[in-house]
């Protein structure tokens, strides 16, 4: 539940540095008709509060991962999971995720390299909860989206959805295509210190340059250089994110959608103003399925949404054939883990030592 009401000016600060991670703090402050000074209180007040962090998080489609997968399981069935190991299960299999874990849900998004490595993962998973329940029947699936055809729109930005729930129409943002379809089949070439300084980043996603340099041992205007050629390539974005709970978010569904396009024209364009008109959490598109993540307050919001999402979709020639979904609790839930990347990090590092081997022989 919300721990204090927040006030007018901390909720627009709050959407907007949401809403535009990389603009500058003068330019969000004019946006809103204050001064610096104070945009500037109030936004180091929210940070203080746990209301408000930057991250960085990155596009593993162009980084030669090839499938992003989502995984649910119902372990309702389950008496006593530890939460402890399943996190250390989790950070065994995720090259690059979040995860989400309630009292009977199991959720869990990210990359693999390949859909051969995306099965080895799965099957561990299930084997270990269906060792932890006793039961062979455990309700576990799997998604896959493939590079080729994929795209992510929205990638776990909170501002839209807050914009509508504190009606701040103005201040939403549209949504930006983090990565895929687009995407060739040409993989990056770095040098040694590129490939470090990537690593270092998304290993420590919330670390600030001068750290990241001190780790480097090089300059903060090294690493500097580096980030923002990997965010101009796409390489690696910028957020903003929230605690949802804090905010009197009580409900999250997961959306399995399958469907078949009959409109015209870009099909990312189309289910951008989708994802805009009904401020999704998360959206994932792959050539017969979406899937998306929305944060709600109560369950009338929910089911209003619902039915306006469908409907955005028919009037973007977007025809649904199924619709599967799952509500979790987030007041009965254990905190979402955002962006375990590193063993991701590790992954790059050890595939460009081989692509610079073969170079040089």
């Amino acid at each position: 539940m919300i721990e204090k009401p927040l006030t007018i000016r901390e909720k627009k600060v709050l959407c907007v540095s949401l809403c535009y991670p990389l603009m500058k703090e003068k330019d969000l402050a004019k946006l809103l008709g204050l001064k610096l000074s104070t945009y500037t209180v109030i936004k180091r007040r929210l940070r203080n509060r746990g209301y408000f962090k930057k991250i960085r998080t990155p596009c593993l489609f162009k980084m030669g991962f090839d499938v992003f997968v989502v995984i649910y399981a119902d372990i309702s069935v389950i008496d006593d999971l530890p939460e402890e190991d399943v996190r250390n299960l989790l950070k065994e299999l995720q090259f690059g995720s979040f995860s989400f874990l309630s009292r009977r849900h199991l959720l869990v998004l990210g990359f693999a390299l390949d859909y051969a490595s995306a099965v080895t993962d799965y099957i561990k998973l299930k084997e270990f909860l269906r060792e932890r329940s006793g039961r062979d029947e455990l309700k576990v699936s799997m998604k896959v989206f493939p590079r080729q055809h994929s795209a992510i729109l929205n990638f776990f930005n909170l501002g839209p959805s807050l914009a509508d729930f504190w009606e701040f129409g103005k201040l939403k943002k549209e949504p930006k295509r983090i990565c895929g379809m687009e995407v060739s089949s040409e993989r990056p070439v770095m040098s040694n210190m590129g490939i470090e300084a990537f690593r270092a980043l998304i290993s420590h996603p919330t670390m600030k340059d001068s750290d990241i340099s001190a780790l480097l041992k090089t300059s903060r205007q090294v690493v500097n250089k580096y980030k923002k050629s990997f965010e101009e390539l796409g390489y690696l974005t910028t957020l903003g994110i929230t605690d949802p709970v804090k905010l009197g978010m009580e409900v999250l569904s997961a959306r399995w959608i399958t469907y078949v396009d009959r409109g015209e024209g870009d099909l990312l364009k189309r289910l951008g103003k989708v994802c805009l008109k009904t401020s999704q959490y998360f959206m994932i598109a792959g050539p017969e399925q979406i899937f998306t993540l929305s944060l709600y307050p109560d369950l009338t919001t929910l089911e209003v949404d619902e039915a306006g999402f469908l409907k955005a979709l028919g009037e973007e020639g977007i025809k649904v054939i199924e619709t599967d979904y799952r509500i979790l609790s987030l007041p009965d839930s254990a905190q979402p883990t955002f962006f375990e990347f590193k063993k991701a990090a590790d992954t790059i590092m050890v595939r460009g030592r081989r692509r610079r081997t073969r170079r040089k022989q």
